[in-house]
């Protein structure tokens, strides 16, 4: 028989309490997954243990979500593939229906960003979101104000580049408080991370009526972001299903979608077919990790 030789298992990129649990998650959900295409290409098995062999993965990663959520938010980031970004102008419902519609639809994580509300009406809001993102087991993040984060409880803030600075924050906040912070190029964002972010913000991907900006960041530093980061990295900007195939074959597992989620009449329906297409991008990744492994 010829000779197999044992393989080490990529060293995940940070070793703290999150990967040390998350990562044999993954990679038992990675074999269940290898060892039914495998036998379904070679035509080894009958229909319906290769159907009990899917069920396992389904269950293995319900469960991984369960201890996920229990480690907190910053484990969550680490498995998230949506962030919808919620404000009250660009819905096409009313802001609350909105919101409770992206969270039924799946989304992993909602971003109250309004910039130009009074503090006291953002803080109910925030007060609102943070409530139904619990009850959905989602995180919930409030851009560029974490005072307001804080005294709502939620999960973390989002900064961007003239917002306060990341180090303040953290010591403000603590070290299992969210900060996600937008970049625009490898050198912040290694500056990010250095400075206690949880997540980067890379981007603006494409052309964007929500925010302009005079520059585009691109697939191409989405690529170099994801291949150069240890903390996880969400593509933002002009992000549609149409666009998706170019972040995905770059590497992007996580992404934040704003207009072409919350305009559309059925918020629900269009977080489930991001999410659909996510999946197969990070299944196509284990895939082929799986092959070089």
């Amino acid at each position: 028989s010829p000779r197999i030789r044992a393989q080490r298992p990529r060293r995940p990129p940070r070793w703290g309490a999150a990967v040390c649990v998350m990562w044999p998650w993954r990679r038992g959900s990675a074999c269940l997954k290898r060892c039914g295409f495998w036998k379904r290409r070679q035509k080894r098995w009958t229909p319906p243990p290769a159907r009990q062999l899917e069920q396992l993965r389904y269950r293995a990663y319900a469960l991984e979500q369960i201890v996920v959520r229990g480690l907190g938010g910053a484990a969550v980031m680490q498995n998230m593939q949506l962030m919808v970004l919620l404000t009250e102008s660009l819905c096409a419902r009313p802001w609350e229906k909105t919101l409770e519609a992206v969270l039924a639809g799946g989304a992993d994580c909602v971003q109250l960003r309004e910039k130009n509300l009074a503090d006291a009406e953002i803080f109910l809001r925030a007060k609102r979101v943070v409530a139904a993102c619990r009850q959905y087991g989602a995180v919930s993040i409030i851009n560029d104000r974490p005072d307001i984060a804080l005294l709502a409880e939620a999960s973390g803030t989002h900064l961007g580049r003239t917002d306060l600075p990341c180090t303040a924050v953290r010591a403000m906040a603590g070290p299992d408080f969210i900060i996600g912070v937008s970049t625009e190029n490898l050198d912040q964002a290694r500056a990010a991370q250095s400075h206690g972010a949880t997540y980067v913000g890379v981007g603006p991907m494409f052309a964007t009526t929500t925010k302009e900006k005079p520059h585009l960041a691109g697939a191409a530093y989405a690529a170099e972001a994801v291949r150069e980061c240890s903390v996880p990295c969400v593509a933002i900007g002009g992000i549609t299903l149409e666009k998706l195939p170019q972040l995905g074959a770059v590497g992007v597992r996580a992404i934040a979608v704003c207009s072409a989620i919350i305009a559309s009449d059925d918020p629900a329906r269009r977080c489930r077919e991001f999410k659909h297409a996510l999946a197969g991008y990070a299944d196509e990744q284990a895939e082929r990790a799986e092959l070089q492994a």
